[in-house]
């Protein structure tokens, strides 16, 4: 209500959902800097604007203090006959309150624009005649990452942040664009109008990555690329937002713009080896050139979709209990949504990465490592004479050979990471059976998985399970509603507690006969659907062992 009070001046007569709020860009008072045209051997200017002069929305709020104001009054009328009727009152700690959320949510958007003002400025403004290639093609990347960052709406970067609500919001949905040659004969495409296809993120990194198959309608449609912009069109944009995935010496994972920045979890520098990550914007493509065939060979995914916790450390938890259920020394931490991210990472077919055309937005599974040093691994087969996916003919090269910077990203990782609930599970690893290990730990938490699902009375998949480092060596169950946003569940879970954990000892245990036969794990017990991905690491016996000791 705050915002839409702050934005309505601003707003024309007919303005869309997403847009009515503007972008961060707009808000934090910043534009992206131009770009480095190639007739111009200097670096454009850019005017500095220091973000702590441009808190537009914190003086607006500081406007609404006066009692007398009538937005009180209309707020005033929203919580009448509710709970919040008694501290209706309480209107300058209310504006206190969101003055200081607010300041919370924007600063992970204000540290990477700073991290990228300084890469900005560390580039020379008249750099020498043989470099001015080089370091053009650097500043432009920092440019479209800049841009990238501001054209983020309001709506979108809040609701991430825990300042809106998540729920209602059509945030983090990526599209397959399904191309066409058009009627006219012509080299140009259309997108195919007959074809609807639309994930959440997360599901979108492993149904719709280039390469992989979808069926529908009734045909099989292979995807191709990058989509470059919600219009469909091949427009002068950013293909996603880039960071890096840094992992320190405890094995902790973060975000981060460089490879320079420490862990802000326990302060250690970052390893040397990190993750590219390309978070695509708006989702992937088909080629024109390669239209939707009947079906005739399996689908397969591509690559592997790695999850990862980041970032829950760093905040204090919603909820905590020391000797969760009554078990000495097994601490409980519920975070509810805001509070932490999920990091989704699937990096093809070899393990590589991606390779992406800056033209089209075509890309393809590297086929060769990233070398640390020495020349730069070769591109995959066939990927330099590829025709853009806008184009119909296929033997039409997207760019010519004679370019003196070949238009490409190498060894992209794509990602997505989201927002939900989260509830972490600790156990000391002094109070460990000796040779419980991972397997151990993590069948434990297939076995929690599967009784809160079976207690909750919900489908299995709704709970998600990840092993979080606490070190190099230990680990911790973190459990998470795969709703993006969070439904609840791991909060109902935490208030369970004692029953819920003697519902997964039921489910390892099963019966007396059950137990003397089954090793490692079976379909009366922990196989399902959900862990089919990981049922190598299946452990029955030590995840048994493991929760009679804390039970007893």
């Amino acid at each position: 209500m705050l915002l839409a009070e702050f934005f309505a001046p601003m707003q024309s007569f007919s303005t869309g959902a997403m847009d009515a709020y503007s972008n961060m860009g707009r808000l934090m008072g910043v534009k992206a800097p131009p770009k480095w045209e190639r007739s111009d051997p200097r670096k454009p200017d850019w005017p500095v604007v220091p973000l702590e002069d441009t808190g537009e929305f914190l003086r607006f709020l500081e406007s609404l203090r006066p009692l007398e104001h009538p937005l009180r009054e209309r707020c005033r009328a929203i919580v009448t006959g509710t709970p919040m009727e008694d501290i209706s009152d309480e209107w300058e700690a209310f504006i206190d309150g969101a003055a200081k959320r607010f300041r919370e949510a924007s600063k992970e958007w204000e540290r990477d624009f700073v991290s990228l003002r300084g890469a900005w400025e560390e580039i020379p403004a008249q750099p020498q005649a043989d470099s001015v290639g080089a370091e053009r093609a650097k500043a432009n990347s920092i440019r479209y990452q800049i841009r990238a960052n501001c054209d983020i709406t309001v709506i979108e970067f809040f609701s991430d942040a825990g300042f809106l609500p998540r729920y209602g919001f059509p945030i983090h949905l990526q599209r397959l664009s399904v191309r066409m040659p058009r009627d006219d004969q012509s080299d140009k495409s259309t997108t195919a109008e007959g074809y609807r296809l639309e994930r959440q993120s997360l599901l979108a990194l492993s149904e719709y990555v280039p390469g992989a198959q979808v069926l529908v309608g009734g045909k099989v449609a292979e995807s191709k690329g990058i989509l470059k912009h919600w219009t469909e069109a091949n427009k002068d944009e950013a293909l996603g937002l880039n960071y890096r995935a840094l992992t320190c010496a405890n094995e902790h994972e973060y975000l981060g713009t460089s490879q320079g920045e420490a862990c802000p979890e326990c302060g250690e520098a970052a390893q040397t080896k990190s993750d590219q990550l390309m978070f695509p914007r708006f989702g992937y493509t088909t080629a024109a050139w390669d239209p939707p065939k009947p079906p005739g060979r399996n689908i397969d995914r591509v690559g592997k979709v790695v999850t990862t916790a980041t970032g829950f450390s760093l905040k204090v938890a919603t909820n905590t209990e020391a000797d969760f259920a009554g078990v000495r020394g097994l601490a409980a931490m519920y975070y509810d949504a805001g509070q932490g991210e999920l990091l989704i990472r699937n990096a093809g077919d070899e393990n590589h990465g991606f390779a992406l055309c800056t033209r089209c937005g075509f890309a393809m599974s590297e086929e060769k490592p990233r070398k640390a040093n020495g020349p730069v691994a070769a591109l995959p087969k066939t990927f330099r004479d590829h025709a853009s996916v806008f184009s119909t003919r296929v033997n039409l090269r997207c760019w010519g050979k004679n370019l003196g910077v070949e238009p490409v990203l190498r060894h992209k990782v794509l990602a997505a990471r989201e927002t939900t609930d989260v509830l972490i599970l600790d156990w000391p690893s002094d109070d460990w059976p000796s040779d419980a290990g991972k397997g151990s730990l993590y069948s434990l938490g297939r076995a929690l998985v599967l009784a809160g699902a079976r207690l909750l009375e919900i489908d299995s998949r709704e709970i998600g399970l990840e092993l979080k480092p606490r070190s190099a060596e230990e680990f911790t169950i973190l459990l998470h509603d795969t709703v993006p946003g969070g439904a609840g569940h791991c909060f109902e879970l935490f208030r369970l507690a004692r029953p819920w954990l003697e519902e997964a000892r039921r489910i390892l245990w099963v019966t007396a006969i059950h137990d003397s036969v089954c090793e490692r794990a079976c379909l009366e017990c922990l196989l399902d659907f959900g862990g089919q991905f990981n049922a190598h690491l299946l452990d029955r016996r030590g995840a048994l062992e493991l929760l009679n000791s804390a039970l007893g």
